[in-house]
């Protein structure tokens, strides 16, 4: 499906079915990774039915953002940013932190205090990764909305909560048992690709070039991919 997307929005003219693809493609997506890391969580024992179960509920609010952004986009014909979509954007990003730590192996005694730590080595990163993101790009954004304090907090949020994820990913892969290595690294993947694009798409929506059908929206179809073939690992 991600192949299909890319060949169609590299070859897009201007088509108006191309967006309606495009926004499809994108939930139908987010629906089977909910689907898929249901099923990881049915299969799975201890911590890491915990983590694949925190996970499913959060790629569940990702696929209802998608369908609200879809409905905002082709039914109301509304702005889908901000929108109601963006509760559930949120959840997924609030949610995904708890279902990644979860992974980790952490023995009863220490594992409160090494979840702080990741949590806060997280943060840390995040914010030296949000810095040199602002210079880069996120400038731009808070330029063009920095009278409209909604769409700014959601607009830098995203990539935030992404570095926070993305960091706490990479420190729990490092602590994970091999056999868990390479799902981990799916994650860590995955949320690699979901920095980068909600940087990209903070960016175009400041400067006024987002629509569906664009090239950033593989960023998440790629990120999504992901994320299933982490799951059925």
């Amino acid at each position: 499906m991600t192949v299909v997307l890319t060949v169609l929005i590299a070859v897009n003219d201007g088509s108006a079915v191309v967006p309606v693809i495009d926004d499809l493609t994108i939930l139908g997506l987010s629906t089977y990774a909910t689907v898929c890391a249901a099923l990881a969580a049915r299969t799975a024992a201890g911590r890491m039915r915990t983590a694949w179960t925190t996970m499913a509920v959060a790629l569940g609010a990702w696929a209802v953002a998608d369908l609200i952004w879809f409905l905002c986009e082709y039914v109301l014909y509304i702005e889908p940013f901000p929108s109601p979509a963006d509760f559930f954007y949120l959840a997924f990003s609030v949610l995904a932190v708890p279902a990644v730590l979860t992974m980790a192996p952490f023995d009863a005694v220490s594992r409160l205090q090494a979840k702080l730590r990741i949590i806060l080595d997280g943060v840390t990163v995040a914010l030296c990764s949000f810095l040199l993101a602002w210079i880069l790009a996120l400038h731009s954004v808070y330029e063009t909305y920095g009278d409209d304090t909604l769409t700014i907090a959601l607009a830098l949020f995203y990539p935030v909560a992404d570095m926070v994820i993305l960091a706490v990913a990479v420190a729990v892969w490092a602590r994970v048992e091999n056999r868990q290595r390479a799902v981990v690294g799916l994650l860590v993947f995955a949320f690699g690709v979901t920095t980068i694009t909600d940087i990209a798409f903070a960016y175009a929506v400041a400067a006024d070039t987002y629509a569906s059908a664009s090239p950033i929206d593989i960023g998440w179809a790629v990120a999504l991919v992901a994320i299933c073939a982490a799951a059925l690992l």
